[in-house]
């Protein structure tokens, strides 16, 4: 018997001209939410490498659907081609978006996964703030796969083993060992 695969539902919500992503993913009962610091080039039907690990992630740990977020909605390949200044109402939109997939996730379960980037521009860690801050009022639960670099940070998911494991990660307490 041949078995069809579905065509997934997509959640994908961006700005008009494409040059912000706010989520990218796959709706499901158990879904496995994902941090990265921006968007690259990734969106339904065309993953990138970045989003396409997360993928492999969340199924390896029976997940079944994903969405991938980030700290900053920018798009860039490059993360040295960032905003350079902070754009408050892309933040505020971002967030918007951020809520709303708190709000309604049934496992609250939340994956780190930006690396050191958090240290390219000053308003990415203010940023994260706002996002813990959201996800206390949810009472989401922080992971990060694998053990956590030396100098603390939750690796990003394309520079690990597809062997590792997700693992409880502190972002109270991260959070206050970086600023």
């Amino acid at each position: 018997m041949n078995k069809k695969k579905e065509n997934p539902k997509w959640i994908y919500d961006r700005k008009k001209d494409n040059s912000s992503r706010y989520t990218l993913g796959v709706g499901g009962n158990n879904f496995l939410i994902c941090f990265g610091i921006n968007p690259s080039t990734a969106e339904p039907n065309k993953l990138d490498n970045t989003v396409k690990s997360f993928e492999r992630i969340s199924k390896r740990h029976n997940f079944d659907g994903w969405l991938m977020l980030n700290v900053y909605p920018q798009r860039a390949t490059n993360p040295n081609d960032m905003h350079e200044e902070f754009d408050k109402n892309l933040h505020t939109k971002n967030l918007f978006y951020i809520e709303k997939h708190f709000k309604n996730s049934k496992t609250k379960q939340v994956l780190a996964a930006w690396g050191t980037l958090i240290n390219k521009r000053g308003y990415l860690k203010e940023s994260l703030m706002d996002i813990h801050n959201l996800s206390k009022k949810y009472n989401c639960k922080w992971y990060c796969i694998g053990n956590v670099s030396k100098a603390g940070h939750p690796h990003h998911p394309l520079y690990l083993s597809n062997e590792e494991t997700m693992k409880p990660f502190d972002l109270e307490k991260y959070i206050k060992s970086i600023i």
